[in-house]
């Protein structure tokens, strides 16, 4: 194992990787020291390869293949070779799963799991039509392995939108397709069957890249917008406000398509590619500003990350980067913390 430590006043990146690479720190403009004791929060990251059983087939990943992560199975939507399938990290094992040709030929959407309040949980994904997976593991034994699909909006009203799960409702939000609907937020609740419009608003419009994370009655949403170019609001559920916040002052900091966006204790973690590293950008919530330092990975961690790198948390905690590299799926686990230097 190849540890490399910059050395930098006031402030340090660790990364430490299986593979060959290199780290580097760059400043973004922004900090979060602490007044009292001069000392700086910093983010650090280990990506370490985990082995796992081939994928079925030859998986280049030249689409933007949708992944999502339950508690020990990682759910594929393999738009290329137009199969649905997922991946037991505990037995390191590939099934086949149900599959319905719209998740493959609708608008791309965002593969969501949502970890019901009530133990049933499903995958959801929004691809102009509304569709609903219930795993094999389902409680009820006449929806297990299947999808359900619904019509919830007009087609165009369903353009690109960022997704996001609270365990009780799913929101969306964006739109990419009709300028109209791009402030709109929408929310779902699979245990009622119900779609409400317009359950809220955001400050700005987003009409490209969005992504979201629901977390402690907010929603964090990233996007790109006509008006301001690279966007980062919160949006708070229960006063139905939200608020632009500021963002990293870099180019590389910018919308992306992929589950790449997600809370980890307390730290808003964005995963973005960047030439030929990988670049993590550090909200801290707490403290409500980013870190000084993003954390940057230069390795090979998969041959298209723009298609299909995604960021993974499990419903136990555990952190995870996954997505294909030379035909075939590739999985990292991924140690994050931060330290005060």
């Amino acid at each position: 194992m190849t540890t490399i430590r910059n050395n930098y006043t006031g402030a340090a990146l660790l990364c430490t990787a299986l593979l060959l690479f290199a780290c580097s720190k760059s400043g973004d403009g922004l900090g979060d020291t602490d007044p009292q004791t001069g000392k700086t929060k910093v983010a650090e990251a280990t990506f370490t390869k985990i082995n796992t059983a081939t994928y079925p087939v030859a998986f280049e990943g030249d689409y933007y293949d949708r992944i999502a992560l339950s508690n020990n199975h990682i759910y594929v939507i393999d738009r290329e070779n137009e199969a649905f399938r997922r991946y037991n990290i505990t037995s390191n094992t590939w099934q086949d799963l149900a599959s319905i040709n719209p998740i493959y030929n609708g608008i791309a959407g965002y593969l969501v799991y949502h970890n019901a309040k009530n133990d049933k949980d499903i995958l959801i994904y929004n691809s102009g039509k509304l569709h609903s997976y219930y795993p094999p593991e389902y409680p009820d034994a006449a929806l297990r392995d299947s999808w359900v699909s619904k019509e919830v909006v007009p087609f165009e009203e369903g353009g690109e939108r960022g997704a996001a799960s609270d365990g009780e409702y799913l929101y969306y939000m964006g739109n990419g397709r009709k300028e109209e609907y791009s402030r709109q937020i929408d929310r779902y609740n699979p245990n009622t069957d119900f779609w409400e419009e317009k359950a809220g608003n955001l400050p700005l419009k987003l009409d490209k890249e969005t992504q979201a994370v629901a977390s402690g009655n907010k929603l964090f949403v990233i996007g790109e917008s006509t008006a301001i170019e690279r966007v980062f609001m919160v949006y708070d559920l229960q006063s139905k406000q939200g608020e632009i916040k500021s963002v990293p002052t870099t180019t590389w900091f910018r919308g992306n398509r992929n589950n790449t966006l997600l809370v980890y204790q307390n730290y808003l973690i964005y995963m973005v590619p960047a030439n030929n590293a990988m670049r993590l950008y550090v909200f801290d919530i707490e403290g409500d500003q980013w870190l000084e330092d993003h954390v940057e990975i230069k390795m090979d961690l998969f041959s298209k990350p723009m298609a299909n790198g995604s960021l993974l948390l499990s419903s136990s905690g555990k952190l995870y980067a996954a997505g294909t590299k030379a035909g075939d799926f590739v999985l990292y686990n991924v140690d994050f913390k931060v330290v005060e230097k």
